[in-house]
């Protein structure tokens, strides 16, 4: 009867360490930690090697900005899946330069803006809706933040430019 009982121990372990192996190999591929999302990032755009160099979150998805091994920069959108989980939903690359996209998050568009190159102090951010002007806004860009409004309507035009401390521009 020990006999018994021995040889059905090890085999309740067993569907209990599968189950555990399937959770960690799931959890792994969902994008919980940065290193994570900029492995997904060198998938989905393997002319690259990205690093996240910042952040920002917005109704619970994460904006990522990130820098390329040839001076290039990234903006990604990483969609919330549950559990603190994430999945890649779409990013955009740029050689140089001043990134812009939209991205719709719930039943808002946003402008998403970043500028992966030299160290800034601010950006400013216009637009031409109509014929209208709207800004600049200005917002402060020392910690390589990401940007992220509203769009303020169905069509329109945005240019977005950082300055450094001696007041140089990058577009």
């Amino acid at each position: 009867m020990r006999r018994r009982t021995w040889v059905a121990a090890p085999g309740a372990l067993i569907p209990l360490a599968a189950c555990l192996l399937v959770y960690h190999a799931a959890s792994r591929n969902d994008a919980v930690t940065v290193e994570e999302r900029e492995r997904r990032l060198q998938e989905a755009m393997p002319d690259g090697s990205w690093t996240i160099v910042h952040e920002t979150e917005v109704e619970g998805y994460l904006l990522s900005g990130a820098r390329g091994g040839r001076g290039q920069s990234a903006l990604a959108v990483f969609e919330p899946i549950g559990g603190g989980r994430y999945q890649l939903r779409e990013a955009v690359s740029h050689g140089a330069g001043v990134i812009t996209n939209n991205v719709r998050i719930q039943d808002t568009w946003y402008d998403v803006i970043w500028f992966g190159g030299a160290v800034t102090e601010y950006a400013e951010v216009s637009y031409v809706v109509g014929r209208e002007s709207q800004g600049p806004y200005r917002y402060d860009t020392s910690e390589m933040e990401v940007i992220c409004r509203p769009a303020p309507a169905n069509e329109y035009s945005i240019s977005a430019a950082y300055y450094d401390g001696e007041g140089t521009q990058y577009q």
